[in-house]
């Protein structure tokens, strides 16, 4: 990722299959801020559940402070946090018999909110911040399967430790100030990808 980007994570599922999705930062749980463990902790609800809660726009840290996903800084001196950030995946299908039967109920109740398979898919709401959840947790613990659980990672660098890794610069372009003026948001100068000094000469 270049210095000017953001991003939220945003899930689909074949067939709209419900699956539970465990996310960490840098080995720490994204919804609640503690060790991320892979293993879905349904009192603390510290996942999210796909498609019906598709997306998330920020992480808790340890310290209880929320976070954009955004690029390692290029503004720093050298550090492990400057190689990139891993982010983890853990991901668990929704047991067979439940998902027969959540198909199989009326999809124009409105009240109802298990077979109403997502209205903020629908609607493509604003993805989920991580204090509060939008619609809740909507499954018993025993409505998935852990033993068909998956995990994976991901290492997002920035545009300078991504030169090193591959010999060139990422495909796309960095935004600059004219493309966030152009949108009515504010730039900053740690938004470029020129390294600044974090002292005075």
């Amino acid at each position: 990722m270049w210095q000017s980007e953001a991003m939220w994570i945003d899930f689909s599922s074949p067939h709209l299959h419900p699956f539970l999705v465990m996310i960490g930062v840098d080995g720490v749980n994204a919804i609640t801020g503690t060790p991320f463990t892979g293993e879905p902790d349904f009192d603390a609800d510290d996942y999210i559940e796909v498609p019906t809660q598709q997306a998330l726009a920020t992480h808790r840290r340890p310290y209880g402070d929320l976070r954009q996903f955004v690029p390692p800084s290029v503004h720093v001196g050298p550090d492990a946090a400057s190689q990139g950030h891993l982010l983890q995946f853990t991901v668990t299908p929704m047991r067979a018999e439940a998902w027969a039967r959540r198909r199989h109920h009326a999809a124009d109740r409105p009240d109802c909110v298990l077979c109403d398979i997502s209205r903020a898919e629908r609607m493509r709401a604003v993805p989920r911040a991580t204090p509060s959840r939008v619609l809740g947790p909507l499954e018993s613990p025993d409505t998935w399967q852990p033993s068909l659980s998956r995990s994976g990672a991901v290492l997002v660098v920035n545009s300078a430790t991504w030169r090193e890794l591959t010999g060139g610069s990422p495909r796309h372009h960095p935004l600059t100030s004219t493309d966030y003026d152009a949108h009515r948001l504010r730039w900053h100068p740690t938004y470029s990808e020129t390294p600044m000094l974090s002292s005075p000469i």
